[in-house]
């Protein structure tokens, strides 16, 4: 996973407004606890009940911005958050099948990575806050 997609999936959990570079989040204030993806200003998903650390959340992949934009970064950062989406002999997949057979968009449950690096040090966000988790 890229520190950038790190980094986006430490500001859901956190429910913080985000920005980096190309990738932004936008918590969605109300009753339940909803945070936007955005890529380029695109909106690619929200994410249910990830804020305040929560082990598990809930994705919903726009389906109409990854037909659009079915690029490597889009899916990059929606395979970062826990959704099965690939390429198979240039057709888009989401969860096993076509996205031209997707009618809804389909929701996954996914639980949090684990926030420690690969040699075991703790990721450090300046730039959702300062905060090390």
């Amino acid at each position: 996973m890229r520190k950038i997609e790190t980094e986006m999936n430490a500001a859901v959990m956190l429910g913080r407004d985000w920005t980096q570079a190309n990738t932004s989040t936008k918590r969605i204030y109300g009753a339940d606890a909803k945070v936007g993806v955005y890529l380029h200003d695109n909106h690619i998903a929200t994410v249910w009940n990830a804020c305040d650390g929560r082990d598990r959340w809930t994705v919903e992949v726009n389906t109409r911005t990854l037909s659009e934009y079915p690029t490597r970064t889009t899916m990059s950062r929606l395979r970062a958050l826990g959704a099965d989406v690939c390429t198979r002999k240039g057709q888009v997949m989401l969860d096993g099948e076509a996205l031209c057979d997707v009618l809804v968009s389909p929701i996954k449950h996914y639980t949090r990575p684990s926030m420690l690096t690969g040699d075991g040090g703790v990721i450090v966000l300046d730039e959702i806050g300062g905060n090390d988790l």
